[in-house]
């Protein structure tokens, strides 16, 4: 099967903005704000469809459902679908929340648990997020702040700038600033506990509730530790940094001056989000008979099958590659 782009579904919450619409041309064109755009999802709460190919129109469930084996060897390991990639405009701050892990999800949601990671891809130039506490602390403290309205005392702040990862494990209390954009690849998972929510209200004017108790059953009290950067290879064609690698997925950045050659086995499904610029992806056909050329576009969100050996990426663009 050759690689085919997705349609991103939308969601617009109360701190969303407007830069997934200018930027990535996402949404239909009748928002107001976009908030998260779900760049590869296989959620029936923001489902994927396939914008090209023998399969247009059709929902990423379906298709996996005709092929299991586009997804790979490796998602046979996992429940459902491994993976939720999103692009995030956070025109105002997100809520202080945390997310369980995957025994705490199975017993208590009945769903796989949230470990994350952030790449910032534009920001404000006092931007920060909130990662972890300032120092150990514990259950009865931060129940505490959470009564009185200090909690906001014990957060981790880091100011952030474009080109900045953040590896984000289930338990860690976080909160993205205002001014961000940023892609999130995470867990398959949705499920949220707010710790705090700024005190605000939405359009109908109730407060979002909070999810105090559970959030503190699942919480990391330690200060947070970032995993360390690693070097960026740099080849005379482009500029390849990965961002981060755990049991549920491996990230890489690919920064593409002129072309780059990938290679998609057996073992996992390759997504590409295209963050910046545009190119070309050529591929041979499977019977060998054509070389089949699709346009990469700024946004453009490219599923592409295990199996499908080797690929060309042309052009001048940066790529959030992620794999399992």
């Amino acid at each position: 099967m050759l690689p085919f782009e997705l349609i991103s579904p939308v969601k617009n919450y109360l701190w969303g903005g407007t830069k997934l619409k200018s930027i990535f041309g996402k949404g239909d064109g009748s928002e107001e704000i976009i908030s998260e755009s779900w760049e590869l999802s296989c959620r029936p709460d923001g489902m994927c469809t396939v914008k090209d190919g023998c399969f247009a129109g059709e929902t990423l469930e379906n298709v996996l459902g005709k092929d299991p084996s586009i997804g790979g060897t490796a998602c046979k390991r996992f429940r459902e679908f491994p993976i939720l990639v999103k692009l995030i405009d956070a025109c105002d701050k997100l809520s202080v929340q945390v997310h369980p892990d995957d025994v705490y999800a199975r017993l208590n949601e009945n769903c796989s648990g949230k470990t994350e990671m952030w790449h910032i891809i534009d920001c404000k130039p006092d931007s920060e997020i909130i990662c972890g506490f300032r120092q150990n602390t514990d259950r009865q403290t931060v129940e505490k702040a959470i009564e009185n309205g200090t909690l906001c005392e014990l957060l981790n702040r880091i100011k952030v700038k474009p080109g900045d990862t953040f590896f984000i494990p289930a338990g860690t209390v976080h909160a993205l600033g205002d001014g961000i954009l940023t892609a999130e690849i995470q867990q398959n998972s949705d499920i949220t506990y707010r710790l705090f929510d700024y005190n605000r209200i939405d359009s109908d004017g109730n407060s979002r509730p909070l999810h105090v108790q559970k959030a503190l059953d699942v919480l990391s009290f330690s200060p947070y530790r970032n995993t360390r950067p690693r070097k960026p290879i740099v080849y005379d064609n482009q500029c390849v940094r990965l961002l981060s690698q755990c049991q549920y997925f491996s990230v890489r950045r690919h920064d593409i001056f002129s072309f780059a050659d990938f290679f998609s086995g057996e073992y996992s499904f390759t997504h590409i989000l295209v963050i910046e610029g545009d190119g070309v992806l050529t591929v041979q056909s499977p019977d060998n008979s054509a070389v089949h050329s699709s346009p990469l576009k700024c946004g453009a969100s490219i599923f592409v099958p295990a199996g499908t050996g080797s690929y060309k990426i042309t052009g001048e663009c940066s790529l959030i590659v992620t794999e399992i």
